[in-house]
């Protein structure tokens, strides 16, 4: 995991600025240690996840338990918040494509949704270097997305997080 020791938004760029931060799937591996250096870098952070995690309850990090298809609770997350960590989604072998589609796609876009609504004004996207693994395999990139269609072995979270990260730029064009 790369450590973050500082973040600073753009519109002020002092050292010591605290930050509200919402980090999605904070319960996971990145998260859980993203939401460990925000908090030790004196950070307000709040953790999306879809169950409560003792662990970031002993680093002082508030929790809110919902889904990435609940918009209404996405909309309550993002309020106030001034840097949101994507960092969230569906991985694994296991499960039907549209479960993958849900998460990892509708997902980023309810949470887009929110972000642009609240007024987040920076969104950090964390993605998985499985979405340009077909170039392994021969495939031509383009802007680091494989050109070429990846092998089925993959599986469906490969299909919708590569899927999820060519359109992201399309949706987070929001002025701010």
């Amino acid at each position: 995991v790369r450590r973050v020791r500082h973040f600073y938004p753009a519109s002020d760029p002092e050292p010591g600025v605290i930050m509200r931060c919402l980090v999605t799937g904070a319960g996971g591996f990145v998260g859980l240690a993203l939401a460990r250096e925000l908090r030790a870098a004196g950070h307000t952070v709040i953790g999306l996840s879809r169950q409560s995690y003792p662990a970031l309850a002993d680093l002082g990090v508030m929790q809110v338990q919902a889904d990435l298809a609940a918009t209404e609770a996405l909309l309550a997350a993002t309020r106030d918040i001034e840097v949101v960590f994507h960092v969230a989604s569906r991985v694994g072998l296991g499960g039907t494509y549209q479960d993958f589609f849900e998460t990892n796609v509708v997902g980023t876009k309810n949470l887009l949704h929110a972000c642009r609504i609240s007024g987040v004004q920076r969104l950090i996207y964390t993605s998985s270097p499985s979405v340009v693994a077909g170039g392994g395999h021969g495939a031509k990139k383009r802007g680091g997305i494989p050109a070429a269609p990846l092998p089925p072995s993959f599986g469906p979270y490969l299909a919708t997080a590569t899927l999820r990260f060519s359109r992201i730029t399309v949706i987070f064009t929001w002025p701010g």
